[in-house]
């Protein structure tokens, strides 16, 4: 005021102002005593507030003893269009970024003019019947209505919103006093001093264009960047500085400068509403130390109220730039609180934790923060501490304020948006309560005797949060589009802890306190030496810091230590993990391997605890390594072994190919048991699983760590056996005491369909508790676990729920009824597979992989394949029933195939026309099914065409050579597109064929073999009535022409059947070819196939044939535009149906 009385006096000395009529005199906010006049509350005159040329009556409204704002030369512009605006009853619209004072401007106009400003916080889940319930009851209360970011309701919404505002308007000009709301029948009563501005802050996601019909009916106000200086300097003034003059400027450079100088991180905020906290904050200090020197004040609070949002690069810059501006003052001591300090010690002691200096400064920070902050972001990497802030600071001030402190956790991520807030049933329009309003409306009461914080713990996107804009600034008020209104409590804070705040909008990130918490500012040693802390022994303490300094090394700020700094700068690790992850994984592994009954011995033999502690060092720190640089850590491990800890190896073999044996102490090779081939002639191929050297070491580790309850999830590349692996681990439970459930997880899963998947195996215990039936444990296996789809702000929402359930043992009811409580699921365990996150291939977030013990399982050497192989081989051909020469030929297969399968790898490489091309494990199952599947009699006889006497030169060695021949064509031949790619094949698997079975693979595969499972006939009597159905043998089907007539035959038989739909082909050389493959797909257990050509090359018609010959059903989708992925699922069931599942 002081400062505008100057500018009107300097403008009435210079003429400039000549009478009351002038502008500049007319565009303040005059009060005025009209004794005349009359208003609302008498008829006997009236207090009138006039902005430029338009008059308001008071309206006398009690709004309590309220900040009012300081007047810069934006919210005078602001205040001149909006009472313009209401001067010819349009409403306003003010607009622009984040934090310059648009809704507060808004308030601070119905301020001055005594009237209440209803803040209403717009979400996408409005509809305009809440809309209109709103305006309805604005119009008859008299009340000014203030939508914040009004953009965010969809656009259909917006423009009946717009015949709405219309009509208020209309009726205002006319000046009725009841008028005919849009939809309404009853008329509505009008007060004239209503009014309705929206706030828009336009340009990023989940926002709309407002339609310009809804334009027109508001008056826009720019609001870009406010006056920072006059604020500063004003709002100094208020608290109590006397120099603000200089402090302000020094305030107002510093702030300039950090926007240029320091990075670009998406959760630094250096606008209106950091700077207002600081203000506060800046009182606050000024109040309780009157007598020290102001410059110190301001030196400090802007210090210690900014350092927590910095990532550590930016410390030393920040302090150097404060240190520039205040070149007489020494940095001044940190906020020093002896008691809660004393306290915190105690804490962290009992917590078993380290009292680390840089991770202790971050709970101080958020100590600081709390307490000028109702709103607070832990921001950081996994695994930097964030969850232990929490859990300390919470004891610490329960103990120092002797009040209880209660910390409730969700996860906004692992529900929908509407489960989250609420959400109106389309049909009858009754209103669901969410899980965060419950959660909300359970907390915020004054009757409460504790204090709550609500913590979201999930990643945040610019549409759920912008749902608590008008909770995290000054109107801590929660807003529901049913019309709910909420009013936060002072005891209660809402707090967010978070990996990264790059989805976050700046709307949100400058209403709540941020303290940024580095992954250099706790890293791995506090955690390794907060362990060794818990054992008992001191010797033993001793024994293992010796190791730790040994194989992994000290750590600084800007080194991790020789090992991780090995594995950084020369391995490539498959998918990335924090350090502190694997130290805790390091941890894990060592406690399961050392402290328990059977090993007790072992921490007596200092030799036998290092090997222990060099073999779990393997299988964390370096458990995520391919085989090539397994090869380069085993090296850098052998240099380092001065004491001869580490196995002797022969060539080409490491240390992960070995380990401690837990009762002598000593290092033991990897032996896989010996498997037995089944009995039966016809072998269940799929659930055929062999233990293999990397199946038994996975298995060893999988069970230490499900023996401590902990979660394991296994990573490797396609065909690594991570699912049959962790199958043949979950068969050798007893299903006494621990069941089990496999979920697939694809790209279609849902929270909500996870959540049930785990529910529905869950029986009620007491209370909210529920678990396994009768009592027992349950180990959930989630294969494929990174397959759900990543949404548009990078998340996976499913796998946030599986967080939620892993890490927080629960999640929350869907029940209507039950929404807001917390369902504990007990007794469960989880084991995970994933592929490698490489190529298109989705990784999962960081904050579940720290919950993980994870290891990677590395492709079989070609001796564990040969095993695999050769194992089925020896148990299906048997001296018994096969001479010597074939037995010969059987003995090679496997050389042959995997030297087959290697050249196809390295040599057909896949392009973005050929992306299919991808050989693995799977396509070798494929050729050993397909000879394995073959008859004894097939091969030893050769069939109904030997017994006919028409197959030249046939043996039983020259029909296993073939038949190997016919399965590799089948399976590597079959996919290739283009005529020079199968060439090309043609030669290698010539080349080596010659090469691994010399003279007797030409005379085997002089001509092409044809195996084929349709020629044998069904059986009938003589009355023609079916007694057997024909047998489908797999066997030689001798020359093309001979199958062609059979094929003919067949379809004849087809068109005889299906007169309707005929099928009038000809089958020529590649049509019949086709159709082979076809139907030995159909023929083979769990054989799918895609067919891939241009249209009118017969996939559906050959499909069609090769399905009646195997007397299978065809089933055909009916696409129409109405098919949906109901539709789909439909289908699927009645195939179920007919499959015989029911």
């Amino acid at each position: 005021q002081r400062d505008i009385a100057d500018e009107l006096y300097r403008l009435v000395k210079i003429n400039k102002i000549q009478d009351e009529n002038d502008f500049d005199w007319l565009k303040q906010a005059r009060f005025y005593w009209r004794p005349s006049a009359s208003d609302d509350v008498s008829s006997d005159g009236a207090t009138v507030v006039s902005v430029t040329d338009v008059d308001f009556n008071y309206q006398y409204e009690y709004l309590g003893a309220k900040e009012r704002l300081v007047i810069t030369p934006l919210t005078d512009k602001c205040y001149i269009t909006l009472a313009q605006a209401l001067g010819m009853y349009f409403g306003g619209a003010p607009a622009g970024p984040a934090g310059t004072g648009k809704t507060e401007t808004t308030k601070d106009l119905g301020n001055t003019l005594g009237i209440f400003v209803v803040v209403t916080n717009c979400t996408d889940q409005m509809k305009y019947t809440d809309c209109a319930k709103i305006f309805k009851g604005l119009c008859q209360g008299g009340l000014w209505g203030c939508f914040d970011e009004f953009n965010r309701i969809t656009l259909p919404v917006l423009s009946v919103v717009a015949q709405q505002v219309l009509a208020i308007q209309n009726a205002k000009k006319q000046g009725v006093e009841l008028f005919q709301f849009p939809g309404d029948p009853q008329n509505i009563s009008l007060q004239p001093v209503c009014a309705f501005f929206i706030t828009m802050n336009p340009g990023y996601a989940g926002r709309q264009e407002l339609p310009e019909n809804l334009k027109a009916l508001f008056r826009g106000v720019a609001m870009m960047v406010p006056d920072f200086q006059i604020i500063k300097k004003v709002k100094m003034c208020s608290v109590g500085y006397k120099d603000f003059d200089l402090l302000s400027a020094k305030f107002f450079s510093l702030y300039a400068t950090c926007k240029e100088q320091l990075s670009n991180q998406r959760h630094y905020d250096w606008g209106l509403r950091n700077i207002l906290s600081v203000l506060r904050t800046m009182g606050t200090t000024k109040r309780e130390n009157e007598t020290t020197n102001e410059a110190l004040l301001v030196y400090r609070t802007v210090r210690d109220m900014n350092l927590s949002k910095l990532v550590a690069q930016d410390v030393q810059l920040f302090l150097s730039l404060l240190a520039d501006l205040f070149p007489d003052e020494s940095s001044p001591p940190k906020g020093h609180y002896p008691k809660e300090e004393a306290i915190l010690k105690n804490v962290v002691k009992r917590h078993q934790l380290m009292y680390h200096d840089s991770w202790v400064l971050k709970v101080k920070q958020f100590y600081e923060t709390t307490k000028v902050r109702h709103g607070i972001m832990l921001v950081g990497p996994s695994g930097g501490g964030k969850s232990c802030i929490f859990k300390c600071l919470k004891e610490t001030l329960q103990e120092s304020d002797g009040i209880q402190y209660k910390d409730v956790r969700f996860n906004p991520k692992s529900i929908r948006s509407q489960e989250m807030y609420g959400e109106t049933d389309p049909m009858s329009g009754e209103w669901t309560t969410g899980i965060f309003a419950a959660i909300w409306a359970k907390y915020n009461s004054r009757n409460n005797a504790f204090n709550t914080w609500i913590i979201a713990d999930g990643p945040v996107d610019a549409i759920w949060i912008e749902d608590l804009n008008t909770v995290l600034d000054d109107n801590k008020i929660l807003t529901l589009a049913n019309g709910d209104r909420i009013p936060m409590t002072d005891n209660v804070k809402i707090m967010f802890e978070v990996e990264t705040l790059v989805n976050a909008s700046p709307a949100t990130v400058s209403r709540a306190g941020i303290i940024y918490v580095s992954d250099t500012d706790l890293d791995w040693e506090p955690v390794l030496k907060a362990w060794v802390l818990k054992r008992a022994d001191p010797g033993y303490q001793a024994l293992l810091e010796t190791f730790i300094d040994r194989w992994i090394g000290k750590c600084t700020r800007v080194d991790p230590g020789p090992c991780f700094e090995f594995l950084q700068r020369n391995t490539a690790e498959v998918m990335r993990e924090g350090r502190v992850g694997r130290i805790s994984s390091f941890t894990q592994l060592f406690e399961g391997l050392t402290e328990g009954q059977e090993t007790s011995f072992i921490v007596n033999n200092e030799k036998a605890l290092e090997r222990i502690f060099v073999y779990c060092l393997c299988w964390s720190v370096g458990a995520l390594l391919e085989a090539d640089d397994r090869s380069k850590f085993d090296r850098w491990l052998r240099d380092r072994d001065k004491s001869e800890v580490l196995p002797q190896v022969k060539q080409s073999e490491t240390i992960y190919e070995f380990c401690v044996n837990s009762s002598t102490g000593e290092w033991e090779k990897w032996k896989p048991p010996k498997w037995t081939c089944p009995e039966s002639d016809k072998l269940d191929f799929s659930n055929l699983l062999v233990p293999t050297m990397d199946s038994t070491r996975a298995k060893y580790i999988i069970q230490t760590i499900h023996r401590q309850k902990g979660p394991v999830l296994v990573v490797g590349a396609e065909g690594t056996a991570k699912t049959s692996t962790q199958v043949m681990f979950l068969a050798e439970q007893d299903p006494n005491e621990m069941l089990t459930k496999r979920i697939n997880f694809s790209s279609a899963t849902t929270p909500g369909m996870a959540q049930y998947a785990i529910e529905a195996e869950l029986d009620k215990r007491g209370g909210k508790n529920y678990g396994p039936p009768n009592g027992k444990k349950m180990t959930i296996f989630f294969d494929d676990i990174s397959m759900p789809e990543v949404n548009t702000w990078g998340d996976q929402t499913t796998l946030e729920l599986v967080r939620l359930v892993i890490e927080h043992g629960g999640v929350y009811f869907l029940d209507k009824d039950k929404r807001g409580d917390f369902k504990t699921c007990e007794d469960l365990q989880y084991l995970a597979a994933m592929q490698h996150p490489v190529g298109g291939k989705n990784d999962i977030p960081n904050r579940l992989k720290r919950n993980f013990f994870i290891f990677n399982l590395v492709l079989p050497s070609i001796t564990s394949i040969n095993d695999i192989y050769g194992q089925m081989l020896v148990g299906r051909f048997t001296p018994n029933d096969f001479d010597d020469a074939t037995l010969d030929v059987v003995g090679k297969l496997t050389e042959s195939t995997i030297r087959l399968w290697r050249s196809m790898k390295s040599k057909m490489l896949p392009t973005p026309a050929k992306f299919h091309y991808v050989y693995n494990m799977r396509d070798l199952s494929r050729i050993f099914q397909g000879i394995l599947f073959t008859p004894k009699e097939s091969i030893i006889e050769g069939g109904l065409r030997a017994k006919e006497g028409k197959l030249d030169n046939f043996s039983p060695p020259n029909m296993m050579l073939g038949l190997w021949r016919h399965e590799c064509d089948r399976v590597f031949c079959d996919k290739l597109t283009t005529a020079r790619d199968k060439e090309g094949y043609d030669g290698l698997i010539s080349e080596i064929g010659q090469d691994v079975f010399a003279d007797a693979y030409d005379t085997a595969c002089s001509s092409p073999k044809y195996m084929v499972s349709f020629l044998r006939d069904d059986i009938y009597d003589e009355d023609e009535i079916l007694i057997d159905e024909a047998p489908k043998i797999y066997e030689d089907g001798g020359s093309l022409d001979m199958i062609r007539d059979r094929a003919l035959m067949f379809l004849d038989k087809y068109n005889e059947e299906n007169p309707s739909k005929k099928m009038e082909l000809v089958l020529f050389e590649d049509a019949l070819k086709h159709m082979l493959r076809i139907n030995r797909l159909i023929e083979m257990p769990r054989g799918s196939g895609l067919l891939v050509g241009v249209g009118g090359s017969g996939k559906q018609s050959l499909t069609r044939l090769a399905a009646y010959i195997s007397k299978a059903m065809c089933f055909q989708i009916t696409l129409t535009k109405q098919y949906n992925r109901s539709s789909l699922l439909d289908d699927i069931r009645i195939l179920y149906k007919s499959a015989g599942h029911k």
